[in-house]
């Protein structure tokens, strides 16, 4: 899961370049969740019970990526879009730039 610290890294640091409010702890939960989520439906998996295990686990092994995520700019309608989003790619380009 090499791909996913890369995208997570790439998400804060596109997150930190925008103008606008901070993202609180929370923000930055909902926001890897819905990539997590995306991320698991591209790859075929559907099952819910293995989207809430895996979310736990990646939750657990980058807790301190999502800590740093707390405090960092993201756009105004940024949760609104990546709620919406249908791929990881548009919340990378679309929600969080």
């Amino acid at each position: 899961m090499k791909w996913f610290s890369f995208f997570m890294l790439f998400v804060m640091v596109s997150a930190s370049s925008c103008q606008s409010e901070r993202a609180t702890p929370e923000q930055c939960r909902i926001i890897f969740n819905r990539l997590l989520a995306l991320e698991l439906a591209e790859m075929g998996f559907n099952d819910p019970a293995l989207e809430e295990r895996r979310q736990v686990d990646f939750a657990y092994r980058y807790r301190k990526q999502i800590v740093s995520c707390a405090g960092r700019k993201i756009p105004p309608g940024a949760l609104k879009c990546v709620r919406s989003a249908k791929s990881s790619e548009s919340v990378s380009h679309d929600c969080l730039r």
